[in-house]
């Protein structure tokens, strides 16, 4: 484990964090983490939970949910400028998505914590380059306003360190999402017969980007060549995706090797992973997928796109790599992806040893007691007056 920095000389360091807690996904997920286990003799963080819970995943921002970002926004400025005064936080921490939100609510951040006089650190959740660097002259103009005002900003995978450190070395750090490792606790895996069949995991927001559609036309290949091979796609998707996963299972004929699920958490959760044999993830786009270091977790074989920081969250390129990578991403091939998958389908013995390397890369690197001390030396660092 990390050893944590030693506590300030003028106390805990108060800051106010800027992240979701009440919605699903990865940044949720590194927030409840964060709460949950802080040394508070080194940090007493002021939480604003920014779910933005009045959006459904998936679909276009309309007229309703312009208004709705634009008043929730205000709102958090509101709560800002009142911590600020009442609390004296020596710090504002903010947890970015990308896109267009970063190009003008989290300049709106960096411009009010200048005003406050306060530094301010970005934590860039997201994978694609162009969502925090720009992608035409206006954006990558908005995005060095945002950067230029940050006193620190934090990556989760390495493409997107070294494209921050071009442009801002001295501010750039890297740090990878965590996970409890309180998670181990819950790993019953029940040996079943050989002839069993294959269950295959894909467990996200289930939409073309994360990969649902190239998984069904990868299955459709396989088609009655591996009975028992069953495949749940766990998740909530936009209706518009839902519906179009259905009625694409429908069209091949998968409907009793493909089941569509919905969203699970807890224990349902747990038996997901439990009862899989492998952990499917050919996503389009990726920052640094927490539900990749569950399934590791859970000694399963990971078959994904290269695409984020899964390279190294698998440790492809050490000795003991923790699963397989795809080469085509965008697109990603469907005969790549059948070929893969039956590779790991009919070798049970590299199933295994792939699900061995799991538990031990997430103990080794990614747990909350080896990450969660240089969040802790970060905050305390950048709230040193320069």
């Amino acid at each position: 484990m990390t050893t944590r920095p030693p506590p300030p000389p003028t106390g805990p360091v108060t800051f106010i964090l800027l992240a979701p807690t009440s919605n699903v996904g990865g940044i949720s997920t590194w927030t409840r983490y964060l709460l949950g286990c802080y040394d508070r003799n080194l940090m007493n963080p002021l939480h604003i939970d920014t779910a933005k819970n009045y959006e459904e995943i998936g679909k276009e921002r309309n007229l309703r949910g312009t208004v709705l970002g634009i008043v929730h926004s205000l709102g958090i400025l509101a709560r800002i400028v009142r911590l600020r005064f009442t609390c004296r936080p020596r710090l504002l921490y903010t947890t970015c998505s990308g896109f267009w939100s970063f190009f003008t609510r989290d300049l709106a951040y960096v411009w009010l914590a200048r005003g406050l006089g306060l530094p301010i650190i970005l934590h860039l959740h997201a994978g694609n380059l162009a969502s925090f660097f720009g992608y035409g002259p206006m954006t990558r103009w908005l995005s060095r306003r945002v950067m230029g005002g940050a006193a620190r900003i934090v990556v989760v995978n390495r493409a997107m360190e070294r494209r921050a450190r071009e442009a801002y070395p001295h501010k750039t750090l890297y740090l990878p999402n965590m996970i409890g490792e309180d998670i181990f606790g819950c790993v019953a895996r029940v040996a079943r017969p050989a002839d069993g069949g294959v269950r295959v995991l894909h467990m996200a927001h289930q939409s073309p980007m994360k990969g649902s559609c190239d998984i069904i036309e990868a299955l459709a290949l396989l088609k009655g060549r591996h009975p028992g091979l069953v495949c749940d796609l766990v998740g909530k998707g936009a209706p518009e995706h839902e519906a179009a996963i259905r009625q694409r299972i429908a069209q091949h004929g998968l409907e009793a090797t493909v089941r569509l699920r919905p969203e699970a958490s807890g224990d349902v959760k747990w038996k997901f992973f439990n009862d899989a044999d492998i952990f499917l993830f050919p996503s389009h786009t990726e920052g640094f997928p927490n539900v990749i270091l569950e399934a590791m977790c859970f000694g399963l074989p990971i078959l994904a796109t290269p695409v984020g920081n899964i390279r190294e969250m698998i440790g492809i390129d050490t000795a003991d790599p923790a699963g397989v990578l795809l080469q085509g991403v965008n697109p990603v091939s469907a005969e790549e992806l059948a070929r893969e998958l039956t590779r790991l389908v009919e070798d049970p013995g590299l199933r295994a040893r792939l699900g061995e390397s799991g538990p031990r890369r997430v103990r080794e690197h990614f747990v909350t007691g080896v990450v969660m001390p240089r969040i802790e030396a970060l905050i305390v660092d950048a709230a040193v007056p320069r």
